[in-house]
């Protein structure tokens, strides 16, 4: 799994929204939101600049942390 912070992050919807984008590009992928944290815990095999357009596409800016 790899992190992102995505600074955006504010609620419920911002999580699903997010869920939802990741899994638009591979519905195999495991999402894990902490809204709290503002970091999302993303497996997937699709690759990292695949994974941060995808999330741009939904209006959210990330970047891959650790």
């Amino acid at each position: 799994m790899d992190s992102y912070i995505i600074p955006d992050i504010r609620t419920g919807l911002c999580r699903a929204v997010i869920e939802r984008a990741i899994r638009d590009i591979d519905p195999s992928a495991t999402v894990a939101v902490n809204i709290e944290r503002r970091v999302a815990e993303i497996g997937s095999n699709v690759g990292d600049v695949a994974i941060r357009g995808r999330l741009a596409q939904a209006g959210f800016r990330a970047e891959r942390i650790g």
